[in-house]
């Protein structure tokens, strides 16, 4: 069995910074090229100040909005001072089909600084004031109300391992004889 891996996302580092002094949630809406397993979400962040805590989140799509949660990672600590850098969510598993809309994004505590820039069509659903961030606890679920940002893109992407035939191997017997 062979992968390979496909972004989804953006996975660039976006020219802004927005720095969070409250509990959010935040979700950018991507479409899935090719059918496989999410295995983790990666997110361009840092911190303000030590134990600030992170977790990925997915959420399914509903008429262009964040809708049923379809996964969230386990939590990771951003390392403090250590500046903006790229955080990987823990190990994750959910299907997702191609042409799939999903919403890809992060729950995390105060303190947290999320880098985005501008993208005409993008849109960005944000959700201030969340239940209070918890380490283990579920996010809301479904999304419910948003505040939506159009034009507007973070530095946050899913990984999709993709399936693919492996490539044949061909045997050559040469005899000297």
């Amino acid at each position: 069995m062979a992968f390979e891996y496909d972004v989804c996302g953006y996975a660039q580092v976006a020219g802004s910074v927005w720095r969070d002094s409250g509990n959010w949630l935040r979700v950018q809406r991507f479409t899935v090229a090719r059918a496989g397993t999410l295995v983790k979400i990666t997110d361009y962040t840092n911190a303000d100040k030590a134990g600030c805590g992170w977790r990925g989140v997915v959420y399914a799509d509903s008429a262009g909005l964040p809708g049923a949660l379809l996964v969230v990672s386990a939590e990771q600590i951003i390392a403090y001072p250590a500046g903006p850098a790229w955080l990987d969510s823990a190990p994750l598993s959910v299907a997702v089909a191609a042409g799939q809309v999903i919403h890809v994004g992060s729950w995390h505590a105060p303190g947290v600084a999320v880098y985005y820039g501008g993208s005409t069509g993008a849109s960005q659903n944000d959700k201030s004031g969340p239940p209070p961030y918890s380490a283990s606890g579920p996010p809301p679920d479904p999304f419910g109300a948003t505040a939506t940002t159009a034009n507007q893109v973070n530095s946050i992407y899913a990984t999709i391992a993709v399936e693919v035939a492996a490539a044949a191997t061909q045997v050559i017997v040469v005899n000297d004889a």
